[in-house]
């Protein structure tokens, strides 16, 4: 907590790699790869359900300030309203899929003796 005080009370700047050991940011990429870096990051959030980013954001912001027993119950609620999307209904699909192809991929390769 003392560090973050000193950061908010002198607000100066740092190296891109402070910041990186500090964990105030998840990754440095030189300059000229920045936007490349950034549309690929949010490639990936695109792919991700939005209700369960929203329910994860939720969960995660209020749960740091309550008691373990209201985020718990805060966490299942979140569960349970991603659960009930169809977002959930198609990652499912999508994950048994995947796990089924692995599984004939690992079938093919012990049959081929490797």
């Amino acid at each position: 907590m003392t560090k973050a005080k000193e950061l908010i009370f002198m607000g100066e700047t740092m190296e891109a790699n402070t910041a990186l050991a500090l964990g105030l940011v998840n990754k440095v990429v030189p300059v000229g790869n920045l936007m490349a870096e950034a549309k690929e990051f949010a490639g990936k959030l695109l792919g991700k359900s939005g209700v369960t980013l929203s329910m994860a954001k939720k969960a995660i912001n209020t749960g740091a300030e309550i008691d373990l027993a209201s985020g718990l119950d805060l966490e299942g609620q979140c569960f349970a309203l991603c659960f009930a999307t169809e977002d959930q209904k198609v990652g499912t699909k999508a994950f048994q899929e995947t796990k089924t192809s692995i599984q004939k991929e690992n079938r093919k390769m012990i049959e081929n003796g490797g």
